[in-house]
């Protein structure tokens, strides 16, 4: 079910929020890999995600497409939601790093590197970057030294 709140409020989501005044849809869904082989599209250059917690979910809907390296660089949110989906930040580092990517966290300076065995799962607010090998140049500028 879809959670949509009043006003189509921006933290309408598949993840069941904690408004309990939601109008609750039933929507079907398709995965991404389905998505782009109807649409025929050969790569995605640039991914954005921003699902309210459903954001993992989508990336696991795309695993054909991240193993064959068809889409370039892939920003998406991470939040609070993502502990009621059941989703873990490590979970998509492993998903995209096991498939070739170089895994960032955005920040106001550009993107640093971050590993979240060493930091942890924290569920706040952040964005996070995935850099398939072929687009590696294209972000160089953007790397905090």
């Amino acid at each position: 079910f879809f959670n949509e709140q009043s006003n189509a409020g921006e933290m309408s989501s598949f993840v069941p929020s904690i408004n309990n005044n939601n109008t609750k849809t039933l929507i079907e869904v398709i995965r991404l890999d389905d998505l782009l082989k109807d649409q025929d599209f050969a790569c995605i250059d640039f991914l954005k995600i921003d699902c309210e917690g459903f954001d993992f979910n989508v990336l696991k809907g795309a695993e054909e497409s991240l193993r064959n390296r068809k889409i370039g660089i892939i920003q998406f949110e991470y939040n609070a939601e993502w502990m009621d989906a059941g989703a873990t930040l490590k979970s998509a580092y492993l998903l995209l790093t096991q498939n070739g990517y170089q895994f960032y966290v955005l920040k106001k300076d550009g993107l640093s590197s971050f590993d979240p065995n060493f930091y942890g799962e924290f569920f706040g607010y952040s964005n996070f970057v995935a850099v398939s090998e072929k687009w590696k140049d294209k972000i160089e500028t953007l790397l905090v030294k």
